[in-house]
């Protein structure tokens, strides 16, 4: 949220012993406008047995966001699996 306003419900990842929990958020859009309401969530679980590279890219948050806004920016997961490879 900024201020309290505008709150977005970001995706998130839970780190589980023999998996990773992946929560994507598809925001409801009327147009280019975000609604605040009608999200879909889609979970997607990762077996980590075959599991080959992990990388974190640690996005800060603007400058404005974070004076404003106590942003603290976001990561991107970028999960390698062996014979599958992308982005969770």
């Amino acid at each position: 949220t900024c201020c309290g306003c505008f709150p977005i419900d970001p995706s998130t990842y839970k780190l589980m012993s023999n998996y990773i929990k992946v929560k994507k958020v598809n925001p409801f859009r009327c147009g280019p406008i975000r609604m605040c309401c009608c999200n879909e969530y889609t979970t997607n679980n990762v077996d980590l047995t075959y599991l080959t590279n992990v990388d974190v890219i640690g996005i800060p948050a603007t400058c404005c966001e974070r004076v404003l806004c106590c942003a603290p920016g976001k990561d991107i997961v970028d999960i390698e699996i062996r014979g599958v490879g992308g982005e969770v």
